[in-house]
């Protein structure tokens, strides 16, 4: 179980003044279970329940986002949809280090269904890939690459509310930019990171994303 209270930035493809945020708030309850056939692969399923409670934005800098955009544009702002989503799992670790890998790979899946609890408007499926691979260069240096991609579709009739839409930026994905700086119906993301260990408490890193 745990809960929401974030406020997130909305920016479409437009000049820096059409920047926008809004605030979500919500309970998640959810059970997962998984298996591990071996200490490298791990599968599974999550079953759970999403409330969500959309707000005006709070921020003092920048206006709320129906402020900005024509509501009809966000899907999901008028009628907020609570969900029970459904989920399938799946993760295989070859690195040599589960914690800190200078060689191997680490693969990782997910499918989750999204089904609208109130409207009948707002179901959609998200598909989740994500792949490590480390190449040592020499005793102190590794070359870390990294591949994500999130996709998602939604049936005839359906929409995928503006606030569930997959996003880019921050210091997971897209370390340049701001959190949710970009956000679409898909989004892929590919970094190659430059890992020098200095000393065993430093370490320099140089990436690109």
């Amino acid at each position: 179980y745990a809960t929401r209270s974030d406020t997130a930035q909305v920016r479409r493809d437009t000049p820096e003044e059409d920047r926008s945020d809004y605030h979500i708030d919500g309970p998640i309850l959810f059970a997962t279970l998984g298996f591990r056939p071996s200490s490298r692969f791990v599968f599974g399923g999550r079953f759970g329940v999403l409330d969500n409670d959309i707000q005006s934005g709070r921020s003092s800098d920048l206006p709320s986002v129906e402020d900005a955009f024509p509501v009809e544009d966000l899907p999901g702002f008028v009628e907020v949809p609570d969900y029970l989503l459904y989920s399938a799992f799946a993760a295989l670790d070859g690195g040599n280090d589960p914690e800190d890998p200078t060689r191997g790979f680490f693969l990782e899946l997910q499918a989750t269904s999204y089904r609208d609890r109130g409207f009948d408007r707002f179901d959609f499926e998200e598909a989740t890939v994500e792949a490590h691979y480390f190449v040592p260069l020499n005793y102190r240096m590794v070359l870390a690459t990294r591949v994500r991609g999130v996709f998602t579709r939604a049936g005839e009739g359906q929409e995928i509310p503006f606030f569930m839409l997959p996003t880019l930026g921050g210091t997971r994905n897209l370390q340049a930019f701001e959190n949710d700086r970009f956000r679409d119906r898909h989004s892929f993301l590919v970094t190659g990171e430059l890992r020098y260990q200095a000393t065993p408490e430093i370490r320099l890193e140089a990436f690109l994303d």
